[in-house]
């Protein structure tokens, strides 16, 4: 995909090359988005299996979550807001 980029970069007018670059970056968005929703899918099924075979690993992990997602909402308001 980069190599077609740096070509379409060159060559802004070329139709053969606009074209082929969107379809690989139609592609590329795809596989993302497959990606994403296979991670989240396996993350959620290992919460299932904890949840019904070790209830104590399964809070640890939401938990961690659960850390995590405040650690984030804090850092972005200053103290005196």
């Amino acid at each position: 995909m980069y190599s077609i980029s740096r070509k379409f970069q060159k060559q802004p007018n070329s139709a053969m090359l606009r074209t082929e670059y969107l379809m690989l970056a139609k592609k590329y968005r795809k596989a993302c988005k497959q990606a994403q929703r296979a991670f989240k899918q396996s993350f959620i099924d290992q919460l299932d299996s904890l949840h019904e075979n070790n209830p104590q690993a399964y809070w640890a992990m939401v938990n961690k979550l659960k850390a995590g997602s405040s650690k984030n909402m804090t850092d972005n308001i200053p103290p005196d807001e």
